[in-house]
């Protein structure tokens, strides 16, 4: 969908890819898909991280593997925890690379219980990422450059795609 001011050419429409960079529209559009398939969860009552065993042991997993945090560190109350993430996640140092490093750790998750939520949270996000104008898309169960298409106006410097 384009924007009214677009369509009124009061403002041009993005056409820069994000291929070495992640905006806020991007970032906050990953977290947000974070949030809908991953952190939401209505089982958990009294903010007590135990009571849901598929979120605990996604974040167990997370804490261990990729933060490798000591598991004595995890927090017990799932709104800390969360706020842990999330802070990671916004930090104003972090490389743009690392938030597709988090995404595709989550979206991998070897828990049973995620497997179908993994493909659905990949297919939201190459939808946000085509959106964004974003080089990245899940290709599988892993992100990869995304090599332009002739439908896509937009592109306008040369893709170096090199298919491995």
């Amino acid at each position: 969908m384009s924007f009214f001011s677009e369509r009124m050419k009061f403002r041009a429409p993005r056409s820069v890819i994000q291929r070495d960079s992640v905006d806020d529209g991007l970032k906050n559009g990953l977290w947000s898909l974070l949030t809908i398939y991953y952190w939401t969860t209505p089982s958990i009552r009294y903010d007590v991280l135990s009571e849901d065993p598929h979120l605990h042991e996604l974040l167990t997993h997370l804490w261990l593997s990729y933060f490798k945090h000591p598991i004595d560190t995890l927090p017990r109350v799932w709104s800390e925890a969360l706020r842990g993430v999330r802070a990671y996640f916004f930090a104003s140092q972090r490389m743009w690379y690392e938030l597709y490093d988090l995404t595709e750790f989550v979206a991998n998750s070897p828990i049973p219980m995620y497997q179908q939520r993994n493909e659905r949270f990949r297919r939201e996000c190459n939808e946000l990422l085509k959106r964004e104008l974003s080089a990245y898309r899940f290709v599988g169960a892993n992100w990869s450059r995304s090599p332009p298409t002739r439908k896509s106006p937009r592109w306008k410097e040369p893709f170096p795609f090199r298919a491995h």
